[in-house]
């Protein structure tokens, strides 16, 4: 999802981010007046493959 936003005067944007996001790995990066933020997830949050159990 990408959000333009135009203006020369200075903004601020806040939103709430969900529990499953690693606030310690976020990285925001500024280029060409676009910031771009990496929200990794916390590994407890990733996909796992799926388990198999036996039956006895």
């Amino acid at each position: 999802m990408r959000k333009r936003e135009f203006g020369y005067a200075q903004f601020e944007r806040r939103f709430e981010l969900p529990d499953a996001i690693d606030t310690n790995g976020i990285q925001a990066n500024y280029y060409n007046g676009i910031l771009a933020l990496t929200l990794p997830k916390k590994e407890i949050a990733k996909e796992q493959p799926p388990r198999v159990i036996d039956i006895a």
